[in-house]
């Protein structure tokens, strides 16, 4: 063999391993473009929903798409119940929820009335296509479902005043920049805010540097750890609190384990969320190259339960 093919042979075994390596450390890929943003992703049951946003400097609203593992992406249609339309394209989709094994809850408001004015959250059933409004909100952002609970959880700043005939029943929280909430398996609330209860605010910054904060029922809020900046995502599952976002000085998605921050992985995360048993999460990432920007959904596993879910 000569010199020359040797090189070839070695950097091509090379190639292999570091491609088995960025796979295994990158999880499945369901999906991926260099045309739109992923975010917002949640399971129900085995499939994935998502919302996907052209990045082409138009106005397009995001999409609500769904995936399963193997399969190809579709694109679903909710009707918003204030300003019905077939296609659509009326409304536009803010974030998604969880809410039930066949349900999902959905940020919606209709095109043409401000960033989040008169946004309403919607029970949208995948089996019928029925779309319900449980609730006005001003900031999508905060706003949390507890299926099993029947509860709608608001940040203060926009807590519903005059609820739809029918409507869940919601709970407003003490801090009135909550965002990113999930409900627990005991029915405990966790959330970010710049600060908690009643503990000191964080560090002074440039830019909001937020603490992860639990609240047990209607008892007093506590810190669970500080000093998150950028997150975009929040997910929990027993006893575990996965999110996305800045920790540490570094880019991630973070395991939150005894007040400190484990990274789980790297890179800039628009969306993280565990599946119904805890076994896996779905992330949207993006990854930007030299002359281009590519976002991807994928599965990777999830951190190991700390104590018995």
């Amino acid at each position: 063999m000569t010199i020359l093919s040797r090189i070839v042979a070695a950097v091509a075994v090379l190639g292999l391993a570091t491609a088995a390596g960025c796979a295994g450390g990158r999880g499945q890929e369901l999906v991926s473009s260099d045309a739109d943003q992923y975010s917002s992703p949640v399971w129900v049951g085995e499939t994935v929903y998502y919302l996907a946003q052209r990045q082409d400097g138009s106005d397009t609203p995001p999409r609500l798409m769904r995936v399963r593992d193997g399969g190809r992406p579709e694109q679903v249609t909710v009707e918003h119940p204030d300003c019905p339309d077939p296609r659509g394209l009326k409304s536009r989709l803010r974030k998604v929820l969880a809410v039930s094994g066949h349900e999902l809850g959905l940020v919606m408001s209709c095109r043409g009335t401000g960033a989040d004015a008169s946004a309403a959250v919607v029970r949208w059933d995948a089996d019928t296509g029925r779309s319900t409004v449980v609730g006005k909100v001003g900031h999508s952002g905060g706003v949390a479902w507890s299926g099993g609970e029947g509860t709608v959880y608001y940040p203060t700043s926009s807590c519903p005043q005059n609820l739809p005939a029918g409507a869940l029943p919601s709970t407003c929280l003490g801090e009135p920049d909550a965002m990113l909430g999930d409900v627990a398996a005991d029915g405990s609330l966790v959330y970010l805010t710049t600060r908690c209860g009643t503990d000191a605010p964080g560090p002074e910054s440039v830019f909001p540097v937020y603490s992860v904060c639990r609240r047990v029922g209607r008892g007093p809020a506590r810190t669970v750890a500080r000093a998150v900046q950028a997150p975009s995502a929040l997910t929990v599952h027993g006893d575990r609190i996965v999110l996305a976002g800045e920790a540490n000085g570094k880019a991630g998605v973070w395991l939150v384990k005894d007040g400190r921050f484990e990274r789980i992985a790297r890179g800039r995360f628009l969306g993280v969320a565990f599946n119904a048993d805890g076994t896996r999460l779905a992330v949207a990432d993006e990854d930007k190259g030299w002359f281009s920007m590519t976002w991807s959904l994928r599965v990777i596993p999830a951190p190991p339960a700390q104590a018995a879910d």
